[in-house]
């Protein structure tokens, strides 16, 4: 017997109230799902600084990468070298005989073919014969390898150097130097110090460099002034002597702060910051102006 359900009528007001709770309970489920689903459009999109601080560390991978491999390349070099001269010092009684060995094709082939020239020396002259073999063969692999991993160094360096332009163009257009809220006013020449700076954040430490690509603390202050059209001198010293003494209440963005008996000087961006090629083994970055004490606050004259 078929089952019977009983009739009911749509319209009654429980009927009615009844579908409105299950469209709201259906809609709010459809919402929470959708939002699930959808990326997080509340995150940031990351800066021209994170892309310049990502992009520059990749780099620095890829040029330690290339050396090692470059280093491993020139090892291997030796190798063949050294094994050529076992060959070349070899008596001239198996001289056609190592030619003979260079066709054969495994370990076994080419002993049997040196025996047969009856040479004491036989084994170690396959020896050398496959060890030079061999470093050809890996020579070759690490030559290609070395030239996948120079195009990358070249298309990361030019990505780089896009981003440190739009960086610091983007600096110099908006003339406060990006540096935080509250920051004061900054100069032209101040502006365009500061945009380079920035453009070089990222960029590795390396005591008496002076560009482009790496920095010392006097050289980075002293390429940054020198893009916005001053000249300050090159060491922490010159740069103490040569530029005007301010107070703290009178710094702008794109001047110096000095630290450690002025043995080191940081570029002043506003906010509370300022940005500095630290140490070996660090790169170009924000500290906080009162990182460790100061000994004096100087302008460009």
């Amino acid at each position: 017997m078929p089952a019977v359900y009983p009739e009911s009528n749509g319209d009654s007001p429980s009927s009615r109230k009844l579908i409105r709770s299950l469209v709201g309970t259906g809609l709010t489920a459809a919402v929470i799902a959708i939002a699930v689903a959808l990326p997080d459009q509340a995150a940031a999109k990351p800066s021209l600084e994170d892309k310049l601080k990502t992009v520059s560390s990749e780099l620095k991978d890829a040029k330690s990468d290339l050396a090692d491999l470059k280093e491993r390349r020139s090892d291997v070099k030796g190798e063949a070298r050294t094994a050529q001269a076992k060959l070349d010092e070899a008596p001239e009684a198996v001289t056609e005989a190592v030619a003979a060995v260079d066709d054969a094709t495994s370990p076994i082939d080419r002993l049997s073919v040196l025996s047969g020239y009856g040479s004491s020396q036989t084994a170690e002259l396959a020896e050398a014969v496959g060890d030079r073999a061999e470093a050809a063969e890996q020579t070759k692999r690490l030559s290609g390898d070395i030239d996948d991993l120079e195009d990358k160094v070249d298309d990361l360096t030019d990505k780089r150097d896009k981003l440190k332009n739009k960086l610091a163009e983007a600096a110099s257009e908006s003339g406060s130097g990006k540096s935080g809220d509250d920051s004061p006013s900054v100069s032209s020449d101040g502006a365009g110090a500061v945009a380079f700076a920035k453009a070089q954040l990222g960029d590795a430490y390396v005591f008496g460099s002076t560009g482009p690509d790496t920095w010392d603390c006097s050289s980075l202050t002293q390429a940054a002034w020198s893009a916005a059209g001053k000249s300050i001198g090159r060491d922490t010293y010159a740069q103490w002597d040569n530029m005007t003494h301010i107070d703290r209440a009178d710094l702008s963005p794109g001047d110096l702060v000095f630290y450690n008996s002025q043995g080191h000087v940081a570029m002043y961006v506003g906010g509370g910051k300022v940005i500095h090629a630290p140490q070996e083994g660090e790169t170009v970055k924000y500290s906080p102006i009162d990182m460790m004490p100061i000994d004096g606050y100087t302008t460009p004259s």
